[in-house]
């Protein structure tokens, strides 16, 4: 084999595990979503779906807040309230087709301008002002409107859920999204499972992203050195960034190594002796 093509078959070599790499990079990036923003594909995941009023709906009632449920939220709600200057709200909102038809959750930042949790028996309602009492009886408020409808066990469809933050017109805010809550942990399939206990969390959580989204806001910290945070969120899933970033190193040690492996290849190549004919026999005595 001649010096020419010794050089050609290890640059061909290394072109080839580079490009190995690279699809491999490529196909990992798909998989993982990591060509997109991947916050509201984690917050809805795979055993889950957005929620559409024109869908159907069939399954069972969802669990429901009890009155004991609805007082302690509405007074853990007081205190962020009081440093925020404003109410905090809460609205559950079962979206099955049951004997209360649809319910639908709004879009903007002051749809609802107030009335009593008990005009609709298909959700329930509070605040930091107390149980069945909308934030909108204040003259600011910020509210959590959470929507969970079940499907039945014979359907191939997921539940679903729908999810925003309201505000009042008189606030000006960068509310928190679905992506936001997915990066506590606070997700569609959370909802699903237990809607009461995760519709507490994300209430309790609004204070502190809003607080992230809206520098202006007032961060609430302990008020003195031996109070410390309680624990309010449940402890949040491992973040797809971290299984993605493995991937990357890994592929991206790959794709160096293949680099080096190929130049030294081509040293070596280029400084081992070049082929020739035979040495001649030794003279025969």
């Amino acid at each position: 084999m001649s010096d020419e093509q010794r050089i050609t078959k290890a640059v061909c070599g290394c072109a080839g595990l580079l490009v190995f790499g690279v699809l491999s990079l490529f196909v990992t990036l798909a998989v993982t979503n990591g060509f997109g923003d991947p916050g509201e594909q984690r917050f809805w995941g795979n055993e889950s779906s957005r929620y559409h009023a024109y869908e159907t709906y069939s399954g069972t009632a969802i669990p429901r807040f009890t009155r004991t449920e609805s007082e302690k939220l509405s007074q853990e709600l007081v205190e962020p309230a009081r440093r925020y200057g404003f109410c905090f709200g809460w609205k559950l909102t079962d979206g099955g087709d049951g004997m209360f038809g649809r319910s639908s959750v709004g879009t903007g930042s002051g749809s609802d301008q107030g009335g009593s949790a008990q005009e609709d028996g298909d959700h329930d309602r509070g605040s930091n002002r107390g149980p069945e009492i909308p934030a909108q009886v204040c003259d600011k408020w910020v509210e959590l409107r959470v929507t969970v409808a079940y499907t039945s066990s014979t359907s191939e469809d997921w539940s679903g859920v729908a999810i925003e933050v309201a505000h009042s017109p008189n606030l000006s805010l960068n509310t928190p999204g679905s992506k936001d809550f997915a990066s506590l942990g606070i997700t569609a399939k959370s909802f699903i499972e237990t809607p009461v206990d995760t519709t507490g969390h994300a209430v309790l959580a609004l204070p502190l992203l809003l607080s992230e989204d809206n520098p202006e806001l007032p961060r609430i910290q302990p008020e003195s050195a031996s109070e410390q945070p309680r624990e309010t969120l449940p402890p949040g899933s491992s973040p797809g960034w971290i299984g993605r970033g493995l991937w990357l190193g890994v592929l991206g040690v790959i794709a160096v190594g293949s680099v080096v492996v190929g130049v030294i290849g081509l040293r070596r190549q280029g400084s081992g002796p070049s082929e020739g004919p035979p040495p001649p026999p030794p003279p025969q005595n």
